[in-house]
């Protein structure tokens, strides 16, 4: 496991926090799991928000940061951390116009492809430097990872809801 000492980003300390979350042991109990949706749900807005600011952020250390697995999650080991996650319909498009069509979004791959350009913004920090992890980071998030989070945050509210009712 590399060693991330001196500061980075305020972008890549959320990269770090999010991907530890994803392997962190879920909560105990009913409780627990809403409570879980709803980190997942604020750490992904929180990363949203970074991602698409126009400037560098501020700088954080990880010496605090929880420390991650070795070996990468995969989708089962993501699915069993977020059991209320599965498929879902999305709306297509999202501009409510004639060529909106509705879809099916899959939520245990949203969190995978944020966890997935998370891990990889790390490893490259390593390997190119902060700058460039920060900035392939940003350019994946417009292109593809985006796109998975704006449909979790979508999604979130609506899970959280449902499993209160429960």
């Amino acid at each position: 496991m590399p060693h991330y000492a001196g500061g980075v980003s305020e972008l890549l300390h959320l990269c770090r926090e999010f991907a530890a979350f994803v392997e962190r042991e879920p909560s105990p109990g009913a409780d627990g799991s809403r409570s879980d949706l709803r980190d997942l749900q604020l750490l992904t807005l929180r990363l949203a928000v970074c991602a698409t600011a126009p400037t560098r952020s501020r700088e954080w250390t990880f010496e605090s940061a929880p420390e991650l697995s070795d070996e990468r999650w995969d989708r089962r080991q993501i699915g069993a951390r977020f059991p209320q996650l599965g498929m879902y319909w999305d709306l297509l498009g999202r501009d409510l116009g004639s060529n909106s069509r509705t879809g099916v979004g899959d939520a245990i791959d949203d969190v995978e492809s944020l966890y997935s350009d998370a891990r990889d913004a790390l490893d490259e920090r390593e390997t190119e430097g902060a700058e460039e992890a920060e900035s392939n980071f940003r350019f994946s998030w417009r292109i593809h990872t985006g796109k998975h989070a704006t449909a979790l945050i979508d999604l979130l509210p609506e899970l959280r809801a449902d499993d209160a009712r429960e």
